[in-house]
Order: structure tokens, then sequence, then C-alpha cells
């Protein structure tokens, strides 16, 4: 009983994780990442000066084309 083809075993493909690093840095996604930084920074008790903050929201990204 139960002779015949073993069942093989399924495997899910399962995605890469990719960091913040690791992700394309588009135009759009500049300011974004300024958010999530000064979010984080602020989770860890580190305040911006009020300079910088103006700083980083004057920042305009300049991408290279190919």
């Amino acid at each position: 009983m139960g002779e015949g083809k073993p069942k093989r075993a399924r495997y899910r493909r399962r995605r890469k994780k990719t960091t913040l690093a690791g992700r394309l840095l588009t135009a759009s996604r500049v300011p974004v990442v300024f958010l999530q930084l000064r979010r984080k920074l602020n989770d860890v008790g580190i305040g911006l000066s009020p300079d910088l903050e103006d700083l980083l929201e004057k920042v305009q990204p300049v991408l290279a084309g190919g």
C-alpha cells in the first residue's frame, strides 16, 4: 500500500526582501526617504536642527540618465 511515486515537496518562490538602499530611488521617492529618516531619528531621540530640516526640504534630486 502506498507504493508509487513519492510526492515532491512544493516550494513556494519567495520574494527577495529588499532594504531601503536596495530599492530604486526615484525622484518621487526622495521626499519619502527623508521623511522616513526624520521619523527614525526622532524615534531614537535624535532631533535635527531647524536649518538642517529646511535644507532637507529643499533637496532636489538629480538622477543620471542612461
